[in-house]
């Protein structure tokens, strides 16, 4: 079987331990093994039959195999994805997840021809970002790593100045007033026609990430873009957000978390717990590890994560949760 499937050729093992920091230099022999407690060095390196390439194999039963298998063992990943990873280019990962998205969300969404709109404004970005920050209590850098990321916009609806959360398809928009008056009078948060209310927004953005936060409505993922943007490293951290408590995606929705680190945050409410509950059960089996947890676990009194970053000391300690549980 053609592994490389037509694109970029496999990079060598030697590469791999090197681009995943391991300890120690490839070559044929003994090492000790990066996935489990290694005091006796059970990994063994030999050359492939017709000596074209390096191999591996843990004596201790981690398993074996070439740098793909490498990379999905340490990673916590199927090897398909791994494969997605380290052989296509970015762009045909954008192409190749697009198609990903719609061929297993499909059913679940009810996939028709119809989009939802919106009239998106590029004016008067800056000015938007900050009146969006002091109106959330957000930090501005955290609200404009969401404009960055293409899951925050500006512009008008029903002629009031809005703010919307959108994925990048253009499937499911949210809008909200920047002035934080009701729409209508009625609800805070309004779903243009068309949308798919249930694709969380973010999903396609998840990609490369190590560690996914879920956040439950658009402040929450507002909010967790300015916990990502405190992270030493935050190209390693995404978010997508799940607009309303009672949106349950299905395993095959969640399939783009395959082998990732999540975190969910949850609303302090009984709806908030019920959902982290649900979601987690969808990721159980698929995500590496997840982790919940909820506002007034965090810090007693407070209902969100929104919340929690407007507060005096929110911040410093939601990093030092996400330090505790290994995801800072």
């Amino acid at each position: 079987m053609d592994n490389t499937q037509g694109k970029k050729p496999l990079p060598s093992l030697e590469f791999i331990w090197s681009h995943l920091n391991l300890e120690g230099t490839v070559q044929v022999g003994m090492l000790k093994c990066p996935c489990h407690e290694d005091k006796n060095a059970s990994l063994s390196i030999f050359e492939s039959r017709d000596r074209s390439r390096l191999l591996w194999k843990c004596h201790a039963g981690c398993g074996g195999g070439d740098s793909v298998d490498l990379y999905a063992m340490v990673k916590g990943c199927s090897r398909k994805a791994a494969l997605r990873i380290l052989t296509l280019t970015p762009k045909e990962i954008v192409d190749d997840f697009t198609a990903h998205i719609v061929r297993k969300s499909k059913e679940a969404l009810r996939d028709d021809t119809r989009k939802p709109t919106f009239q998106f404004s590029l004016i008067g970005i800056d000015e938007r970002i900050a009146q969006l920050a002091e109106l959330r209590k957000i930090p501005q850098e955290g609200v404009a790593l969401a404009y960055r990321r293409g899951l925050l916009g500006f512009g008008s609806h029903e002629g009031y100045a809005a703010w919307v959360v959108h994925d990048s398809s253009g499937l499911n928009i949210q809008a909200r007033r920047l002035s934080g008056h009701l729409w209508w009078g009625k609800s805070k948060s309004h779903t243009m026609r068309h949308s798919k209310a249930s694709l969380p927004v973010g999903l396609r953005e998840c990609y490369l990430a190590k560690v996914v936060h879920i956040t439950e409505g658009a402040p929450d993922l507002i909010a967790a873009h300015a916990v990502i943007a405190g992270m030493a490293t935050p190209e390693d951290h995404s978010a997508i957000g799940l607009l309303g408590a009672s949106m349950h995606p299905s395993k095959a929705v969640f399939g783009p978390l395959e082998g990732k680190d999540v975190v969910i945050w949850a609303h302090s409410d009984s709806a908030g717990k019920k959902a982290a509950d649900a979601w987690t059960k969808s990721l159980f089996g698929l995500a590496r590890s997840v982790v919940v947890l909820a506002a007034e676990d965090v810090l007693p009194g407070h209902k969100d994560l929104n919340d929690l970053v407007a507060s005096q000391t929110g911040m410093r300690v939601i990093l030092s949760k996400l330090k505790e549980v290994g995801h800072a």
